[in-house]
């Protein structure tokens, strides 16, 4: 995950034993399992309580017969276009 490309947290919720949180992310690629763990170790270590998270992660590409692009990227492209 570009580490430009924050999640949006919804719902973050108290435990009896630190966090649970669920996110929303789009970005051109879904994170992997083990990008998903880093966060909560590292979130974990910075607040001194355990963090598990859930992502939703969704897509947003365009993709044609010769490449696939960021949508953002895509809407750029067009408006200079114009």
């Amino acid at each position: 995950m570009d580490p430009t490309d924050r999640p949006h947290p919804r719902d973050p919720a108290r435990q009896e034993a630190g966090w649970v949180v669920r996110a929303d992310v789009v970005d051109p690629r879904v994170p992997a399992p083990g990008e998903i763990l880093g966060v909560e170790q590292g979130t974990a270590k910075a607040i001194g309580e355990p963090v598990e998270l859930t992502m939703r992660a969704g897509t947003e590409v365009v993709v044609t017969g010769t490449e696939s692009r960021p949508v953002e990227q895509s809407r750029a492209q067009e408006a200079g276009d114009r």
